[in-house]
């Protein structure tokens, strides 16, 4: 169906769970929806890195740098999503 809201999806680049042919297909899915989306990805970052508690290597690992720069990044696209300019 139509996509209404700005998408924002962050992502490790080197998650096992959600590999590169699904990100793939996402891409691909949004684009024919006509959704406006942006996709954040961190080299060599893993699945649910943004949970401080987590730590199954080679799966799923906390990265504080990346969350971090998740974070920011993230509060600065909501804020243009608000302001109408995305």
């Amino acid at each position: 169906g139509e996509v209404k809201a700005a998408c924002l999806v962050v992502h490790g680049a080197a998650d096992p769970i959600a590999p590169k042919a699904e990100r793939d297909a996402f891409e691909q899915e949004m684009d024919a929806a006509g959704a406006r989306w942006t996709m954040l990805t961190f080299g060599g970052v893993v699945h649910a890195f943004t949970d401080v508690g987590v730590n199954f290597p080679p799966v799923a690992v906390y990265n504080e740098p990346a969350t971090r720069h998740g974070y920011e990044l993230a509060h600065g696209f909501i804020a243009d999503a608000f302001a109408g300019k995305i």
